[in-house]
């Protein structure tokens, strides 16, 4: 296109995961679309992009990372959005799977504790690996 704007379409296997992924009321594409500037439509299991093809290419990343987590049965919430975004903007070869489903810590709750970036996840390899750690 002479405009600088692309258009993909990204399918997804299955609709009740995919479903969670666009969020209640597509709250978490929304978020996607606000911090990437593109337009995302969702119909069924098909997502189509329209934008900036570097913002293309890191959307498109996105829903497939985020995909993954939730087929493995992640509990998908917004901030994990602003978190994945973060992650993949800096370095778009992370799995976002190494680092959201290592779980370092279970709440009386229940609740798995996981690291929410790179560096924290870089820090309890090393406390994990070595005695001491800075």
């Amino acid at each position: 296109m002479s405009n600088g704007t692309d258009t993909r379409k990204v399918v997804l296997a299955d609709n009740s995961h995919a479903g969670t992924l666009f969020g209640e009321h597509n709250r978490h594409l929304n978020l996607i679309r606000k911090a990437l500037g593109i337009e995302i439509n969702a119909r069924g299991t098909t997502v189509t992009l329209r934008g900036d093809p570097i913002a293309l290419d890191l959307a498109e990343k996105l829903l497939l990372n985020l995909y993954a987590l939730v087929e493995e049965g992640y509990p998908l919430f917004p901030s994990d959005i602003d978190y994945a975004i973060r992650i993949l903007s800096n370095n778009d070869r992370v799995d976002l799977k190494e680092i959201f489903l290592d779980t370092v810590y279970i709440t009386s709750q229940k609740t798995p504790i996981a690291p929410k970036g790179l560096a924290q996840k870089k820090y309890i390899d090393a406390i994990r690996n070595f005695d001491i750690v800075f």
